[in-house]
């Protein structure tokens, strides 16, 4: 299989949106019934997209001309470290290594940009993404705990 990773633009905007429809479905369904699925179409989920396109970083995995993943990313310049924000593969292309791939894209992204550490969360019950975070180099720094009124 041959995996291209490039820098998304602005007009890869609809195809990130899909897959972060994609994503947002799978994280209301199994962790977190109160998420806006309908976020990702909304103006305020379109302007996000936007920005971080121009702003941050959109990577996306492609398969045979086909987009099956990205991942999207930003650097704060208070603290000098990166946020890995979202990062979504279609399930049949899942365990051919796409994710890690893009990790390493965005890991050398921050390093041109003098950042050496990166931050990500994840739903706690999301055992295969946690898994596969502390496979591709990250580890457990801190905990969000949330009560519900």
């Amino acid at each position: 299989m041959n995996i291209e990773i490039k820098k998304a633009k602005q007009e890869d905007l609809k195809s990130i949106q899909e897959l972060n429809h994609k994503l947002f479905e799978l994280e209301y369904q199994y962790f977190d019934n109160t998420l806006n699925v309908g976020w990702t179409y909304e103006k305020a989920g379109e302007d996000y997209f936007k920005d971080i396109i121009k702003n941050g970083i959109v990577l996306l995995s492609i398969v045979d001309n086909q987009i099956v993943g990205y991942l999207s990313g930003s650097i704060s310049k208070i603290n000098s470290e990166s946020k890995l924000d979202n990062m979504f593969i279609i399930e049949n292309y899942r365990k051919y290594g796409i994710g890690s791939k893009l990790i390493n894209e965005f890991k050398s992204y921050c390093l041109t940009k003098g950042i050496d550490n990166i931050k990500v969360s994840t739903y706690a019950k999301n055992k295969n993404a946690i898994t596969f975070y502390l496979k591709n180099g990250f580890e457990e720094w801190d905990i969000t705990l949330k009560c519900k009124l």
